[in-house]
């Protein structure tokens, strides 16, 4: 009975927040549609991605999904393809020539596992976009290539679920914070496989939007790096 009391508590307090978590984060397009050269231009192959249910996984308190939330393609603006493009070519700044990078993953997940375990919820309910696009004070993102099986990593506990692509991450990836966005990027270039997770821990559910700018930043620096090795 008193399992059940907590269940019902958590799904409420989840769906309840869930609500107001589920906003647009709009995202800077830095000088988009001005001098840039198209260096780079991204090709979208990738299968569509279905959020996972509230009751069953995401506000199950018993569930290793519980707190993880995929984020779905209209919460970010502009498509985070689209961001995505504009920075790999405001980095590049026209040392590639007519490149076509194919994107056959590009997913994130926002996850708060610890802190609502917590039971933190009231502070997340109040507002989640922050107004910041401070990108430079964020944590540096922790980096990893996709494949490599992260929860044989006895030293730190897994936070999620024991899974490929559920958005899980290792406390020892965080140098501070317990709201990681984790992020995996599959993709092609010139027959060269781009495979990159990566996790961008923040501090506070005020850091949402400047944290999801942050994350793809890194992972365009990435794929930059991966690309020129």
């Amino acid at each position: 009975m008193v399992q059940f009391f907590i269940l019902i508590t958590s799904l409420s307090i989840f769906i309840t927040s869930g609500c107001s978590m589920k906003k647009v984060a709009i995202l800077d397009l830095k000088n988009h549609g001005s001098n840039i050269s198209s260096s780079i231009r991204l090709v979208d192959s990738r299968i569509p991605e279905i959020a996972l249910s509230h009751m069953g996984k995401t506000g199950n308190i018993y569930s290793c999904y519980y707190g993880t939330r995929l984020l779905e393609n209209d919460e970010i603006e502009p498509e985070r393809l689209l961001y995505l493009e504009n920075k790999l070519n405001l980095l590049v700044n026209g040392d590639f020539s007519n490149k076509e990078l194919i994107v056959n993953r590009f997913t994130i997940y926002w996850n708060q596992h610890i802190e609502m375990r917590q039971g933190a919820t009231a502070a997340m309910s109040r507002g989640m976009i922050g107004s910041g696009i401070a990108t430079e004070n964020m944590i540096p993102a922790q980096i990893t290539v996709i494949g490599a099986d992260i929860t044989n990593n006895i030293s730190s506990s897994l936070v999620g679920c024991n899974e490929p692509y559920s958005g899980s991450y290792l406390i020892s990836e965080l140098n501070g914070g317990n709201r990681p966005f984790v992020v995996y990027f599959e993709g092609i270039i010139e027959q060269k496989t781009i495979n990159i997770r990566l996790v961008q821990p923040i501090y506070s559910p005020e850091e949402y939007k400047s944290g999801i700018q942050a994350s793809i930043d890194a992972l365009a620096q990435e794929i930059l790096n991966q690309i020129k090795s």
